[in-house]
């Protein structure tokens, strides 16, 4: 029979990382002779146990570390000293959650040794280590045999740590002589956490540590790329590109990593072009958001690289002589930061009187100004997502599940006993017998009782089993990568036991609640195939979590122009067919409802605008279109902490062309995706007369003349705050870049506000020369201001208009008797909003 061994480095309890060996650098030395001092212990007894032909390790993986509730990775080492092929099923559990197993089937060839990855869900139960318990089987003809270890354990433990936040990665060239840049680089990474606050712990791993499931990424917070051959792993660029796009921080040092493995991790994501390389001794940051310098000149010794880019489209936060030093870029849910200056340029030598006690919180250096700024874009928390699993159970719910017997039914049957009853208990009552009305009353409930009994178990049995998903798919800009999340909706009418399994690196969480007591095991049996093993569902509707990571053959994209009557464009959906009840939104909160054609094209006006909450232009609509409009309103409702989108995306209904998940025959089955595309807005042809709908003219609070900014308006959230304070706002309407320079001809502003014995007037124009649109009294309502006089549209030399938004003081009469305890002294603004008419400019192309 054979044994189990697992060799668990002390050093890797709470931080793996892989181990090859080959030569490595000093930093790795004392992990390598730990691994070498093992080793022969566990060939001498596997040479005084002939017998023992498989062995199984756990396998250093890039960090033993796992989120609460969310997928992780286990590695797992299985040697075959046999001359023949063996399959075999390795797997583990959790000693907190021990019904649920994740296990893969594995094929070794004789005399071999493979690494592979186990995917698997640790319990969110508030612990901050969990017991994992591997177990082989031998899979041979089929015939599963538990292999036991060497102390007759049939299951070897280990502690795995959950994650303690934050966790930062540097993947960097292991095996290169430039041992400096190396170790700068990591120093840059440390300066970067302690400047957030952080400890100074940072992970270091090579590319071929990178697990092949991104899953195995989710414990982690920032990713520093600072070297090339991550190039050479597909499986380790598509791990950190799927785990960007779903959240995750990335910060590129382009001192030490190419433009071309930018584009192999990226794609057409970003845009940069490398002009050269330049070392500069003089170096002085300027921040370009606040358009100030940043810290004092510094000079160096030691020429410092500047790789001069151009990134057009990038938010540019921090220069050095008018080149970018910092910038940054949002891909789907990820945040990426790129850096061009080489580490020393980042930090300066910390003094022996700023030692501090923690040695975990000790550093040879100390970030300056320009770093503390970077580090705050890339450790600052992200946003939620916009959609929740529980906002899809109720859209589900109403398209899965049983009818019960109506009211009127039920009704029927009571009265008709009760009627029996009482008409029984007279004709008892005459023939003096009443008595036997005991007997009879039982009687008359079970007759009344059988056919509701029968009815119901009727209506519970015509509705068949059946399977819903709905899903929400993300799409990445300018790539082939998807990410969907949603619910599955399960319904079966008795106890059953259910196959299901899934392709395409499809995960399906069930509810551990209604499963308890039920062993359920996850096998996975390729690269990113599984099936759920011995799952039995009882009787009743059962929802469950999924996610897919997945590409598509062609880029699905929606691009757009603008026109006389208004946006006009197509959308390639890809393998999303019958898209409907489609519109764009953007971080105004209005949305505009577009008319998309079989072919993908599509179009919107003027009268298109929907107000919040009413997203859909049919009059009456179907309860499927119902529950898309709640599931609308969940997604588009105003927040406090954050506002989606923060681009225009087209969102559209539509159907799976296949599905990824594979139920049992007998289910009857319904997909449903909502798909969320970023919109490309594309130049139209010079001199062609615009209409552009306010929903894509969006706005910033600016400082007035006088240097005041307004608090009355939070840009982060897009919601205006009740104040009972006068005011000056300053709002700057951004015209979309692809319409510039532009020519406006008319426009009119839309607004509601709640400011009575106020006066309250607008005013637009260019930032020094504004002219009054309008004023109101009192207001208290909906208006509409029409600018028409050519001052009043003039842009700035960005393509912005200012609009001016004067709130006077209360205008109370000194004869008037008023109590002034008694006075509402707020005013509050609901929404603004501008639409634009223009024509583009002849000279656009010079």
């Amino acid at each position: 029979m054979s044994r189990i061994r697992f060799l668990i480095l002390p050093q890797c309890r709470r931080t793996l990382t892989a181990v090859n060996f080959r030569p490595v650098r000093t930093s790795v030395v004392a992990v390598c002779c730990v691994v070498i001092l093992a080793v022969p212990s566990g060939r001498a007894q596997e040479e005084q146990n002939p017998k023992n032909s498989v062995l199984q390790r756990t396998s250093p993986a890039i960090i033993l570390r796992f989120r609460p509730g969310a997928w992780g990775v286990a590695g797992v080492e299985l040697v075959n000293h046999r001359d023949q092929p063996t399959e075999v099923v390795t797997g583990l559990y959790f000693d907190e959650a021990p019904m649920t197993q994740f296990s893969r089937r594995a094929w070794l060839p004789g005399n071999s040794r493979r690494l592979t990855w186990i995917p698997a869900l640790p319990p969110d139960d508030g612990r901050k280590e969990l017991r994992a318990r591997h177990f082989l089987y031998s899979n041979a003809d089929d015939s599963r045999t538990l292999v036991r270890a060497a102390n007759e354990l049939l299951f070897e433990a280990e502690t795995l740590a959950l994650r303690e936040p934050p966790i930062t990665v540097i993947v960097d060239d292991w095996y290169v002589d430039d041992e400096a840049s190396l170790a700068e680089s990591k120093e840059l990474a440390i300066t970067m956490r302690l400047a957030a606050r952080y400890t100074r712990v940072v992970i270091e791993v090579d590319a071929d540590s990178v697990p092949a499931f991104h899953e195995g990424l989710n414990a982690v917070d920032h990713i520093v790329l600072a070297g090339d051959q991550i190039a050479d792993s597909p499986t380790g660029l598509a791990s950190i590109r799927t785990w960007l796009q779903n959240g995750g921080r990335l910060w590129v040092l382009l001192d030490q990593v190419k433009m071309s493995t930018v584009e192999l991790l990226l794609g057409d994501a970003v845009e940069i072009t490398e002009v050269d390389r330049v070392r500069l001794t003089e170096i002085q940051f300027r921040n370009t958001l606040k358009d100030e310098l940043c810290g004092s000149l510094r000079t160096y010794e030691d020429p410092i690289e500047l790789v001069r880019v151009i990134a057009p489209d990038a938010e540019i936060t921090h220069e050095v002589n008018g080149w970018p030093a910092a910038f940054r870029q949002n891909i789907s849910h990820g945040r990426v930061l790129f850096t061009t200056l080489g580490a020393k340029a980042w930090w300066r030598p910390r003094l022996v009187e700023e030692q501090v006690h923690e040695l975990d919180r000790n550093g040879s250096f100390i970030a300056i100004q320009a770093l503390e700024e970077v580090a705050d874009y890339l450790t600052r928390p992200l946003d939620p997502p916009p959609l929740t699993p529980a906002d899809f159970e109720p859209f589900l719910s109403g398209d899965i599940g049983y009818r019960i017997p109506g009211r009127g039914t039920v009704l029927t049957f009571l009265g008709a006993f009760w009627i029996g009853l009482l008409g029984m208990g007279f004709w008892l009552l005459r023939i003096a017998r009443l008595e036997r009305l005991a007997l009879v009353g039982p009687i008359l409930a079970c007759l009344a009782a059988v056919p509701l009994v029968v009815l119901g178990e009727r209506a519970r049995n015509a509705i068949p089993p059946k399977a819903a998903i709905a899903e929400v798919v993300h799409v990445g800009p300018g790539t082939h990568s998807i990410h969907s999340t949603g619910v599955v909706a399960m319904f079966v009418p008795e106890p059953t036991d259910v196959h299901i399994s899934a392709h395409h690196s499809r995960l399906l969480t069930p509810r551990r609640e209604r499963l308890e007591g039920e062993v359920r095991q996850m096998m996975w049996t390729d690269l990113d195939d599984w099936q759920w093993e011995d799952l039995t569902l009882p009787t009743g509707l059962h929802f469950a979590t999924t996610h897919q990571h997945t590409s598509t053959a062609t880029a699905l994209r929606a691009t757009a122009t603008f026109g006389p009557s208004g946006v006009s464009g197509k959308l390639a959906s890809g393998p999303y067919a019958k898209a409907a009840d489609a519109l764009i939104a953007t971080k105004t909160q209005h949305a505009i409802a577009i008319h998309l054609q079989p072919d993908g094209s599509f179009s919107a006006g003027q009268s298109d605008l929907r107000a919040p909450g009413f997203y859909l232009t049919d009059t009456f609509l179907t309860d499927e279109q119902r529950r898309r409009q709640r599931v609308y309103q969940a997604m588009l409702r105003p927040r406090l902490d954050f506002s989606y989108p923060n681009r225009p995306m087209l969102l559209a209904w539509t159907r799976p062309a296949e599905a990824s998940l594979t139920f049992p025959e007998e289910m009857q089955q319904s997909r449903s995706a909502l798909l969320c595309v970023p919109l490309e807005i594309q130049s139209p042809p010079p001199g062609t007369d615009v209409f552009v709908p306010s929903p894509f003219l969006t706005f910033e609070t600016i400082a007035t003349a006088d240097g005041t900014k307004s608090t009355a308006h939070d840009v982060r959230t897009g919601q205006w705050q009740k104040t009972s304070f006068p005011t000056v706002t300053m709002l700057r309407f951004l015209v979309p870049k692809p319409l510039l320079p532009l020519e406006l001809t008319r426009g009119t502003l839309f607004f509601r506000i709640r400011a009575p014995l106020r006066t309250v007037s607008l005013a637009s124009g260019a930032a020094t020369e504004l002219m009054e649109v309008g004023s109101l009294e009192n207001p208290v309502g909906s208006y509409e201001f029409p600018i028409q006089h050519p001052d009043g549209l003039q842009l700035d030399n960005d393509g912005a208009l200012h609009v001016q938004l004067n709130v006077s003081d209360l205008q109370l009469q000194e004869t008037e008797d008023i109590k002034l305890k008694e006075i509402d002294r707020s005013w509050k603004m609901d929404y603004i909003r501008l639409e634009l008419f223009g024509r583009t400019e002849h000279d656009k192309a010079e």
